[in-house]
Protein backbone atom coordinates (compact mmCIF):
# COMPACT_ATOMS: atom_id res chain seq x y z
CA UNK A 1 0.00 0.00 0.00
CA UNK A 2 1.40 3.27 -0.85
CA UNK A 3 0.60 6.57 0.73
CA UNK A 4 0.40 10.31 -0.69
CA UNK A 5 0.04 13.41 0.91
CA UNK A 6 -1.62 16.34 -1.46
CA UNK A 7 0.13 20.18 -1.14
CA UNK A 8 -2.04 22.57 -2.71
CA UNK A 9 -3.71 25.87 -1.97
CA UNK A 10 -6.58 25.33 -4.65
CA UNK A 11 -9.69 23.76 -3.85
CA UNK A 12 -10.37 22.30 -7.36
CA UNK A 13 -7.36 20.47 -7.56
CA UNK A 14 -7.61 19.12 -3.66
CA UNK A 15 -10.95 17.65 -5.06
CA UNK A 16 -9.67 16.32 -8.21
CA UNK A 17 -6.28 14.92 -6.56
CA UNK A 18 -8.70 13.26 -3.74
CA UNK A 19 -10.93 11.65 -5.87
CA UNK A 20 -7.90 10.41 -8.50
CA UNK A 21 -6.15 8.89 -5.36
CA UNK A 22 -9.61 7.18 -3.99
CA UNK A 23 -9.91 5.66 -7.58
CA UNK A 24 -6.64 4.36 -7.71
CA UNK A 25 -5.82 0.77 -6.25
CA UNK A 26 -3.33 0.44 -3.64
CA UNK A 27 -2.86 4.36 -3.01
CA UNK A 28 -4.19 6.13 0.10
CA UNK A 29 -4.34 9.45 1.24
CA UNK A 30 -1.47 10.39 3.73
CA UNK A 31 -2.62 13.69 4.19
CA UNK A 32 -3.97 16.80 2.32
CA UNK A 33 -2.32 20.44 3.19
CA UNK A 34 -2.60 23.85 1.46
CA UNK A 35 1.26 24.91 2.09
CA UNK A 36 4.56 23.06 2.62
CA UNK A 37 5.41 24.49 6.16
CA UNK A 38 2.16 22.29 6.68
CA UNK A 39 3.21 19.55 4.89
CA UNK A 40 6.39 19.08 6.95
CA UNK A 41 4.68 19.76 10.26
CA UNK A 42 2.31 16.78 9.09
CA UNK A 43 5.51 14.72 8.32
CA UNK A 44 7.35 15.43 11.55
CA UNK A 45 4.52 14.28 13.76
CA UNK A 46 4.16 10.90 11.66
CA UNK A 47 6.60 8.09 12.20
CA UNK A 48 6.54 6.93 8.39
CA UNK A 49 7.02 9.57 5.63
CA UNK A 50 4.29 9.75 2.56
CA UNK A 51 5.20 7.59 -0.01
CA UNK A 52 3.95 10.04 -2.91
CA UNK A 53 3.84 13.67 -2.63
CA UNK A 54 1.92 15.44 -5.16
CA UNK A 55 2.28 19.28 -4.91
CA UNK A 56 0.94 21.68 -6.42
CA UNK A 57 2.57 25.12 -7.55
CA UNK A 58 1.08 28.47 -9.06
CA UNK A 59 4.05 30.27 -9.74
CA UNK A 60 8.20 29.62 -10.49
CA UNK A 61 9.43 27.16 -7.87
CA UNK A 62 11.35 28.89 -4.98
CA UNK A 63 13.80 28.41 -2.94
CA UNK A 64 11.76 26.71 -0.19
CA UNK A 65 10.09 23.93 -2.73
CA UNK A 66 13.54 23.37 -4.58
CA UNK A 67 14.60 22.69 -0.35
CA UNK A 68 11.21 20.54 -0.24
CA UNK A 69 12.66 18.54 -3.20
CA UNK A 70 16.00 17.73 -2.24
CA UNK A 71 14.60 16.10 1.27
CA UNK A 72 11.71 14.01 -0.37
CA UNK A 73 12.87 12.48 -3.63
CA UNK A 74 8.78 10.90 -4.66
CA UNK A 75 7.37 14.35 -5.81
CA UNK A 76 4.95 14.74 -8.53
CA UNK A 77 5.14 18.35 -9.17
CA UNK A 78 0.82 19.45 -10.47
CA UNK A 79 0.62 23.24 -12.35
CA UNK A 80 -1.23 24.88 -14.62
CA UNK A 81 1.94 26.39 -16.27
CA UNK A 82 3.36 24.44 -18.97
CA UNK A 83 7.14 26.59 -18.38
CA UNK A 84 7.39 25.36 -15.28
CA UNK A 85 8.13 21.96 -16.44
CA UNK A 86 11.90 22.13 -17.01
CA UNK A 87 12.75 24.07 -13.04
CA UNK A 88 10.96 21.03 -11.76
CA UNK A 89 13.14 18.39 -13.23
CA UNK A 90 15.59 20.18 -12.49
CA UNK A 91 14.93 19.48 -9.14
CA UNK A 92 14.57 16.16 -9.69
CA UNK A 93 10.79 15.85 -10.08
CA UNK A 94 9.48 12.45 -10.49
CA UNK A 95 6.98 13.98 -13.09
CA UNK A 96 5.45 16.82 -14.11
CA UNK A 97 1.45 16.96 -14.29
CA UNK A 98 0.21 20.01 -16.18
CA UNK A 99 -3.63 20.48 -15.04
CA UNK A 100 -6.05 19.89 -16.57
CA UNK A 101 -4.98 16.05 -16.87
CA UNK A 102 -6.84 13.17 -17.21
CA UNK A 103 -6.77 10.02 -14.29
CA UNK A 104 -5.23 7.94 -17.30
CA UNK A 105 -2.27 10.46 -16.32
CA UNK A 106 -2.34 10.81 -13.40
CA UNK A 107 -1.92 6.73 -12.77
CA UNK A 108 1.24 6.92 -14.79
CA UNK A 109 2.93 9.22 -12.81
CA UNK A 110 2.15 6.83 -9.62
CA UNK A 111 3.08 3.97 -11.14
CA UNK A 112 6.42 5.34 -11.37
CA UNK A 113 6.45 6.01 -8.06
CA UNK A 114 5.72 1.99 -7.90
CA UNK A 115 8.00 0.89 -10.25
CA UNK A 116 10.84 2.93 -8.54
CA UNK A 117 9.91 1.72 -5.40
CA UNK A 118 10.17 -2.18 -6.63
CA UNK A 119 13.28 -1.50 -8.32
CA UNK A 120 15.01 -0.46 -4.34
CA UNK A 121 13.15 -3.06 -2.58
CA UNK A 122 14.82 -5.71 -5.36
CA UNK A 123 17.98 -4.04 -5.20
CA UNK A 124 18.24 -4.13 -1.27
CA UNK A 125 16.45 -6.88 -0.61
CA UNK A 126 13.84 -5.73 1.42
CA UNK A 127 10.55 -7.35 2.43
CA UNK A 128 11.90 -10.11 -0.45
CA UNK A 129 13.54 -12.97 2.23
CA UNK A 130 9.64 -14.24 3.81
CA UNK A 131 8.99 -17.07 1.61
CA UNK A 132 6.06 -17.48 3.28
CA UNK A 133 2.81 -16.13 5.33
CA UNK A 134 0.55 -17.27 7.53
CA UNK A 135 -3.13 -16.15 7.74
CA UNK A 136 -6.17 -16.92 9.59
CA UNK A 137 -8.62 -19.34 7.50
CA UNK A 138 -12.19 -19.49 7.40
CA UNK A 139 -12.59 -22.26 9.87
CA UNK A 140 -12.39 -20.36 13.53
CA UNK A 141 -8.95 -21.17 14.84
CA UNK A 142 -7.07 -22.33 11.87
CA UNK A 143 -3.90 -20.59 10.81
CA UNK A 144 -3.04 -21.15 6.99
CA UNK A 145 0.37 -21.18 6.04
CA UNK A 146 0.71 -19.45 1.95
CA UNK A 147 3.77 -19.97 -0.08
CA UNK A 148 4.00 -16.64 -2.27
CA UNK A 149 5.81 -18.55 -5.08
CA UNK A 150 2.28 -21.17 -5.17
CA UNK A 151 -0.15 -18.55 -5.46
CA UNK A 152 -1.62 -18.38 -9.13
CA UNK A 153 -4.31 -15.55 -7.95
CA UNK A 154 -6.47 -13.90 -5.36
CA UNK A 155 -10.31 -13.44 -5.45
CA UNK A 156 -12.43 -11.40 -3.52
CA UNK A 157 -15.13 -13.26 -1.81
CA UNK A 158 -17.59 -11.27 0.23
CA UNK A 159 -15.20 -11.02 3.36
CA UNK A 160 -12.86 -13.44 2.71
CA UNK A 161 -10.33 -13.81 0.07
CA UNK A 162 -9.94 -17.10 -1.98
CA UNK A 163 -6.13 -17.67 -2.53
CA UNK A 164 -5.74 -20.24 -5.56
CA UNK A 165 -2.98 -21.93 -5.37
CA UNK A 166 -1.37 -24.88 -7.83
CA UNK A 167 -3.38 -27.76 -6.39
CA UNK A 168 -5.40 -26.02 -3.55
CA UNK A 169 -7.10 -22.84 -2.54
CA UNK A 170 -8.17 -21.16 0.55
CA UNK A 171 -10.47 -18.84 2.04
CA UNK A 172 -8.41 -16.16 4.31
CA UNK A 173 -9.69 -13.58 6.38
CA UNK A 174 -8.06 -10.22 4.60
CA UNK A 175 -9.45 -7.58 2.63
CA UNK A 176 -8.48 -6.24 -0.91
CA UNK A 177 -5.88 -3.76 0.06
CA UNK A 178 -3.89 -5.43 3.11
CA UNK A 179 -3.26 -8.39 0.65
CA UNK A 180 -1.51 -5.97 -1.96
CA UNK A 181 0.56 -4.81 0.90
CA UNK A 182 1.45 -8.34 2.11
CA UNK A 183 2.46 -9.08 -1.28
CA UNK A 184 4.59 -6.22 -2.18
CA UNK A 185 7.23 -6.01 -3.73
CA UNK A 186 7.07 -9.33 -5.54
CA UNK A 187 5.50 -10.05 -8.82
CA UNK A 188 2.03 -9.70 -7.78
CA UNK A 189 -0.50 -7.14 -9.74
CA UNK A 190 -4.67 -6.21 -9.23
CA UNK A 191 -5.72 -6.35 -12.43
CA UNK A 192 -9.43 -5.99 -11.53
CA UNK A 193 -11.33 -4.79 -8.27
CA UNK A 194 -11.67 -8.72 -7.68
CA UNK A 195 -8.36 -9.88 -8.23
CA UNK A 196 -4.41 -10.15 -7.68
CA UNK A 197 -2.44 -12.11 -10.00
CA UNK A 198 0.66 -13.64 -9.83
CA UNK A 199 2.35 -12.21 -13.22
CA UNK A 200 4.67 -14.73 -13.22
CA UNK A 201 2.16 -17.36 -13.72
CA UNK A 202 0.83 -15.32 -16.90
CA UNK A 203 0.65 -16.73 -19.54
CA UNK A 204 -0.77 -14.75 -22.22
CA UNK A 205 -2.64 -11.14 -22.27
CA UNK A 206 -4.95 -10.91 -24.65
CA UNK A 207 -6.76 -7.80 -25.29
CA UNK A 208 -8.80 -7.19 -22.09
CA UNK A 209 -8.44 -10.56 -20.47
CA UNK A 210 -5.42 -12.71 -19.13
CA UNK A 211 -4.68 -16.20 -19.16
CA UNK A 212 -3.43 -17.71 -16.67
CA UNK A 213 -0.88 -20.96 -16.25
CA UNK A 214 -3.28 -23.14 -14.53
CA UNK A 215 -6.23 -22.27 -17.12
CA UNK A 216 -7.89 -19.93 -15.02
CA UNK A 217 -9.24 -16.40 -17.20
CA UNK A 218 -9.49 -13.50 -15.81
CA UNK A 219 -11.18 -10.18 -17.04
CA UNK A 220 -9.07 -7.21 -16.83
CA UNK A 221 -10.42 -3.82 -15.32
CA UNK A 222 -10.59 -0.33 -17.06
CA UNK A 223 -8.49 1.15 -14.35
CA UNK A 224 -5.90 -1.47 -14.09
CA UNK A 225 -4.77 -2.34 -17.66
CA UNK A 226 -2.36 0.90 -17.81
CA UNK A 227 -0.53 -1.05 -14.98
CA UNK A 228 -0.46 -4.18 -15.95
CA UNK A 229 0.83 -3.16 -19.56
CA UNK A 230 3.39 -0.75 -17.97
CA UNK A 231 4.36 -3.93 -15.45
CA UNK A 232 4.70 -6.11 -18.76
CA UNK A 233 6.40 -4.14 -21.26
CA UNK A 234 9.09 -3.79 -18.41
CA UNK A 235 9.99 -7.05 -19.31
CA UNK A 236 8.95 -7.11 -23.27
CA UNK A 237 11.16 -8.39 -25.72
CA UNK A 238 10.65 -8.04 -29.38
CA UNK A 239 12.50 -7.76 -32.70
CA UNK A 240 13.60 -4.01 -34.06
CA UNK A 241 11.90 -5.16 -37.27
CA UNK A 242 8.55 -4.65 -35.85
CA UNK A 243 8.85 -1.54 -35.36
Amino acid sequence: MFTCLIISNSEAVIRLLCAYTKQTAGLTLYHMVTCLQDATAVMENRPVAPDIILLDIDEALTTAVAAFATIHTNIVFISAHREYAVDAFDENALDYLLLPFTYERFLKAIHKVKERAIVKSLLTGRGMTDKYFFSQSEVKGNMIKIVYDDIVYIEARANYLKVQLWEESHLIYFTMKEMESQLYPRAFIRVHKSFIVNIEKIKVVKGNLVLLENGMTVAIGASYRQPLMERISAQLVSSKRLG
